[in-house]
């Protein structure tokens, strides 16, 4: 039971990081298309400037036709950028189960825009490992770690002998008038002892198949998921705080 709660937990767990990386991930798509839509525009202004002054004769032929390259140099990158933004959209829609362009249209954060969003003023360069007994998916490997324990067990119990009692208690009498008068009680009393001597092998054979679950895959691919799970998230950290000196220094950019 309880290892089926904490799987729906790790789904949902998963789930709500597919969600919030393919966000921010779409965030970052659309701001990179803004840039170079914007980096488009700016190159256009300059090769029509290049151009008027090669008409005229105040530029060389190679002015212009490097001011032409670096245009269609920008132009083909609008393409893939746009593919991606439509990808991460649908990508998105499906994790939520509604229409991206309606997700696009409510959220706080303005369109291809991340500068509203700040990190933590100081994030912790050391978290403590109990965090990761959290994690619902440990959780839920430890539970089938205790069930397949307590199967074992339930198991090897069969190794020892079983002894059944009986007892019984009434009336005997010859004469229907004599049959509940106290001389004509009567009892009995009976207990059997069953050894497993002949079921040994069936017993060992019954211990190793309960023991599977713990030594298992399952458990062996749990334990690697949460480890490469735990080096994903250092990583990240690590990535936060080297990234935290650079939030604070002013933006540039260049248009041409």
């Amino acid at each position: 039971m309880f290892q089926s709660i904490f799987a729906r937990d790790a789904v949902g767990l998963m789930v709500i990081t597919d969600v919030v990386t393919t966000y921010f991930r779409l965030l970052g798509a659309e701001q990179q298309l803004t840039i170079a839509l914007r980096t488009v525009s700016s190159r256009e202004r300059g090769f029509s400037l290049e151009r008027a002054r090669y008409e005229n004769g105040a530029a060389d032929q190679l002015s212009f036709r490097q001011a032409q390259a670096g245009l269609e140099s920008v132009r083909a990158e609008l393409p893939p950028l746009r593919q991606q933004v439509r990808d991460l959209e649908s990508a998105l829609s499906v994790l939520v189960g509604d229409s991206a362009r309606e997700i696009i249209q409510a959220r706080r954060v303005p369109r291809g825009v991340l500068a509203g969003l700040s990190l933590p003023a100081r994030m912790p360069s050391v978290l403590p490992s109990s965090l990761i007994e959290r994690r619902p998916d440990i959780r839920a490997s430890e539970a089938a770690l205790m069930a397949a324990n307590a199967n074992i067990g339930a198991t090897k119990a069969q190794y020892f002998p079983r002894l059944n009692l009986g007892a019984l208690v009434g009336f005997q009498a010859v004469q229907i008038g004599d049959l509940f008068d106290d001389s004509s009680e009567s009892w009995s009393a009976s207990g059997s002892l069953l050894t497993p001597l002949l079921y040994f092998r069936r017993i060992e054979a019954d211990v190793e198949r309960a023991r599977d679950p713990r030594a298992g895959p399952d458990i062996n691919r749990a334990r690697a998921e949460a480890l490469r799970s735990e080096l994903l998230s250092e990583q990240n950290l690590s990535g936060i705080l080297v990234s935290q000196p650079s939030t604070r220094g002013p933006e540039t950019s260049s248009a041409f």
